[in-house]
C-alpha cells in the first residue's frame, strides 16, 4: 500500500492512529509498573516476573486472538478491549492506596496483557 493510499483513507488512518495511542499507553503502563515494583521491592526478580506476566499472555493467547480478530469487526474489538482495559486500570487505581498496591500493579499488568 502506498503512502498516498494510506493518507487518503481517513478511516484506516484513524484506526491506525487509535491503535498507536493504545499501544503507547500499554508501554507506559508496563514502564510505570516496573518502576513501581522495583521501588517497593528493590528486586530485579520481581520486575522480571512482572515483565514475564506482561509478555506471556501475548505469546500464549496471540494465535487465538488473531483467529477471533479475523472473524469479527476489528474496530469493535479494539473499542471493547480498550474499554475493558480502562475498567481494569480504574479498579487497580482504586487499590493503589491500600496495602494491596503491589498486587494491584501485578493485576493491572496481567489483565491488560490478557485483554
Amino acid at each position: 500500500m502506498s503512502g498516498i493510499a494510506f493518507f487518503g483513507n481517513r478511516g484506516l488512518a484513524r484506526v491506525v492512529g487509535a491503535e498507536a495511542i493504545s499501544v503507547a499507553g500499554d508501554w507506559v503502563l508496563v514502564t510505570a509498573a516496573s518502576i513501581e515494583v522495583y521501588r517497593h521491592t528493590s528486586s530485579t526478580a520481581a520486575v522480571s516476573v512482572l515483565l514475564a506476566l506482561a509478555a506471556l499472555p501475548v505469546l500464549v493467547l496471540g494465535p487465538f486472538a488473531g483467529a477471533a480478530a479475523d472473524r469479527h469487526d476489528r474496530r469493535r474489538i479494539m473499542l471493547w478491549a480498550d474499554l475493558a482495559c480502562a475498567v481494569v486500570l480504574i479498579l487497580a487505581l482504586a487499590g493503589a492506596d491500600t496495602r494491596l498496591a503491589l498486587s494491584a500493579v501485578f493485576f493491572a499488568v496481567g489483565a491488560v496483557s490478557v485483554i
